[in-house]
């Protein structure tokens, strides 16, 4: 498959499910919750607020998972 054509499949899932699970790790094991997700180009964000246990989460360990 070539780059672009991957890329296209890419942007046209996070463009189809805004809805997804990011998984933290929290005290050494996956903590994860149901997260809104939008995006620029292949970049996922989320809204959140930064004094949340998840931003202290992803401080601590930037290790992060999100499916789609």
């Amino acid at each position: 498959m070539e780059q672009n054509e991957l890329k296209n499949k890419i942007l046209h899932i996070i463009d189809e499910y805004k809805t997804g699970v990011l998984a933290t790790v929290e005290k050494g094991r996956p903590h994860s919750r149901y997260m809104t997700f939008y995006h620029d180009d292949i970049t996922l964000y989320t809204p959140t607020s930064k004094d949340t246990h998840k931003a202290e989460e992803i401080e601590e360990n930037p290790h992060v998972h999100i499916l789609l």
